[in-house]
């Protein structure tokens, strides 16, 4: 019966879903040591504390993360999830008549019209851990080998998960495009992505004075000695590697999953729009791409002393506080369409055009904000560049057209019109 259900996934999922649907029917089975058709709700009530539980002669190891002993509730969660697959998989054969895996907990609200359930066991929504700039820096400079540099680097400059390193081939490699192409992602999915030059001239150094003249593997990355010398680094060859170097180097963190979020979050806080992001990291769904806000972008702007309360807000929630977009990148500032630059020409367009960003910013979202911030500036710097006698902005009292709405005319300097 397990291995039917296991034959099932292999013919339809990726063999690291395999292993891990193997690896959670035994952790379910060593617990509740039924046979499959007795398993009741209970039994699966019974299992989830017992993974809470810390493994004999541990109870004295905590989690780093959150302080808590046992498996992670994401990691229960994927037990349960797997459970349910295989019930639910007995119930569709008809040898179940209903999965013992409830698909949550009912609330007040399954009473009423809308419905409604919880999960059996909540995780946070957290932010990905990442390493600072001089932990990185730390890193490199404790990796010995430039096998070993050019797989952080991908890593780190090009957001790869620790499969698709390990599964990069000679023909994936484009140095002179600049890019890699990704055949075995997470799920199958392929994939192209920009990558720095930096990551060449590592493979190009290994290529050249470490790699075994006897590999025959297509894998980029092989093992340097030993009885597998010449074959594809493993997986728990890449942990290792980059574990002994974290030590090395005196951190507490820095694992592979951490380093590729590092390259997508400071690639988010640059700026990049969170589609970008999304491509790079290889995300199907936007949701899976949870990364703080643009944090360089934010700390360039002040934030204007007026606050006010949303008003889509109930009456004495948090107040809201009105951004001015003021101050942009540096190339738009060299170029002169910064509302630096633009004051210097106009004053009045400069001080119109802030004003009515900072009222935007009170009931809109930043990013609606900084879409608004960007067409107006523009939009104002067109206009001072094609016509420099333009100095503000002036309310028209109407309009010509029944059905237009009143707008605003442009006012000249003085000077010009005489």
């Amino acid at each position: 019966m397990l291995d039917r259900y296991v034959a099932f996934v292999a013919s339809r999922c990726r063999p690291n879903t395999v292993r891990a649907t193997v690896s959670d029917l035994r952790a379910f089975f060593a617990v509740i040591t039924k046979d499959a058709l007795a398993v009741t709700t209970a039994d699966v009530f019974a299992f989830i504390p017992a993974q809470r539980e810390p493994k004999p002669g541990r109870s004295n190891v905590i989690r780093l993360g959150d302080g808590g002993q046992g498996l992670s509730s994401r990691t229960i969660q994927r037990r349960l999830a797997t459970m349910s697959g295989f019930f639910g998989h007995l119930v569709m054969l008809d040898e179940l008549a209903v999965s013992p895996v409830p698909q949550g907990l009912s609330t007040r609200r399954s009473r009423s019209r809308r419905g409604g359930t919880v999960a059996l066991v909540r995780s946070p929504r957290t932010l990905p851990k990442i390493v600072e700039p001089d932990e990185v820096t730390a890193v490199f400079a404790a990796l010995r080998k430039h096998r070993d540099r050019a797989m952080v680097e991908a890593m780190v400059l090009g957001g790869l998960r620790r499969c698709e390193v390990l599964g990069l081939r000679f023909e994936d490699l484009r140095p002179g495009e600049g890019r890699v192409f990704i055949a075995e992602g997470k799920g199958g999915h392929q994939r192209l992505i920009p990558m720095s030059q930096r990551f060449f001239r590592s493979v190009a150094r290994y290529l050249d004075a470490e790699r075994p003249a006897d590999a025959s593997s297509d894998r980029v990355f092989s093992v340097l000695k030993g009885p597998t010398r010449g074959q594809p680094l493993s997986e728990d060859g890449l942990d290792r590697i980059v574990g002994d170097a974290r030590r090395r180097a005196g951190l507490v963190h820095g694992s592979c999953h951490e380093l590729r979020h590092t390259c997508l979050t400071r690639l988010r806080e640059a700026g990049m729009a969170l589609e970008a992001v999304q491509a790079q990291a290889g995300h199907r769904s936007i949701e899976s791409t949870h990364l703080p806000a643009p944090r360089q972008r934010l700390a360039r702007r002040r934030v204007s002393p007026r606050c006010c309360v949303d008003r889509r807000r109930p009456s004495g929630g948090e107040p809201v506080t009105a951004v001015e977009v003021d101050v942009v990148d540096e190339p738009e500032r060299a170029s002169g369409r910064g509302w630096a630059a633009i004051a210097m020409r106009a004053p009045q367009l400069a001080v119109t055009g802030r004003r009515y960003l900072a009222q935007i910013g009170v009931s809109l979202q930043r990013r609606s904000v900084e879409a608004a911030d960007n067409t107006l500036r523009l939009f104002v710097a067109f206009l001072t560049d094609e016509h420099p006698d333009v100095r503000a902005f002036a309310k028209c009292g109407g309009s010509t057209s029944r059905t237009s709405r009143p707008g605003c005319v442009l006012v000249a300097h003085p000077a010009a019109r005489r």
